[in-house]
């Protein structure tokens, strides 16, 4: 558990950025939505005779409203987080990853629930266009069965039922997608290269007097660059490994090396800016030995 929050601490700024547009996202579509099932329950309440009269029917609606947002946005949540699910893309044809526990290329990428997720999304939409004419039908008859044994008819009944069901699930829908492909996404990127994320931050390559490297204070670093420099170049297959390689190399003052493996990994990627700005400061730490 420790862990999993010391990941979420180090969550990148697009993340960060995400969450903050989420937060104010909640809160608007939150105080929407319940500004709505509030005042459906308080105006039929309202019209009732005597000050307390319409106290239970106001219960009534409200806690209806209620039950029915949370539900749908609960299952709306839950066929966001299946349409975002994020993919392997660091290792697409299943080969290796790397073992920096252990300087070998041992383990591989467990993709089956984005294969579940991938089925279950197509054959979701495929279902779904087939019934598209008949989906305000049923909606419709869902939404008065409902009335029937709850509502009553009170407070718009279908109609007020309807409404908070779709204003729910579309909240629903988007807190659960925005979620999946952003903070799940930075978790699982931690998990499966966390050594390789941390070591080649261009944060952790700053140059300090006289273009000399600083020496990373965060033990996390340093624990990432011993375990990428007892990897063999030769079993690096992505851009951002080489140059993860290359920035503990530098770190490690072997210039040489960390010059040869971040040229690399420019060419390969040279729309990186990450990888860019590391090898900017590899050369100018090269230039001020």
């Amino acid at each position: 558990m420790l862990n999993v929050l010391r990941l979420v601490s180090r969550a990148s700024t697009r993340v960060q950025e995400a969450n903050s547009v989420q937060a104010r996202f909640l809160a608007g579509w939150g105080g929407l939505l319940f500004s709505i099932i509030f005042f459906s329950g308080l105006g039929p309440a309202l019209s009732q005779s005597g000050s307390m009269a319409g106290f239970p029917l106001f219960c009534k609606v409200f806690g209806i409203g209620l039950v029915v947002a949370g539900a749908s946005a609960l299952i709306a949540w839950l066929l966001g987080l299946l349409f975002g699910i994020p993919r392997s893309s660091a290792r697409p044809n299943g080969s290796p990853t790397p073992n920096t526990a252990g300087g070998q290329m041992t383990s591989r990428v467990n993709t089956n629930l984005e294969d579940v997720s991938d089925w279950l999304t197509k054959t979701l939409v495929g279902v779904g266009l087939t019934q598209l004419t008949s989906l305000p039908h049923n909606l419709w008859h869902y939404a008065t069965v409902l009335n029937d044994v709850s509502l009553k008819g009170d407070g718009g009944g279908p109609v007020f039922i309807l409404g908070v069901a779709v204003a729910g699930g579309a909240g629903g829908f988007w807190v659960g997608y925005v979620t999946t492909r952003t903070i799940l996404r930075d978790l699982l990127d931690q998990f499966d290269f966390g050594d390789i994320l941390l070591a080649g931050d261009p944060k952790n390559l700053q140059l300090g007097d006289n273009h000399r490297l600083l020496a990373p204070t965060d033990p996390d670093v340093a624990a990432a660059d011993v375990k990428l420099r007892s990897i063999p170049f030769n079993q690096l297959t992505s851009p951002k490994e080489m140059a993860a390689w290359g920035a503990a190399q530098a770190r490690a003052a072997n210039y040489s090396a960390a010059l040869d493996a971040l040229h690399k990994a420019a060419t390969a990627s040279p729309s990186d800016a990450n990888i860019q700005t590391l090898l900017e400061t590899v050369t100018k730490a090269n230039k001020g030995s």
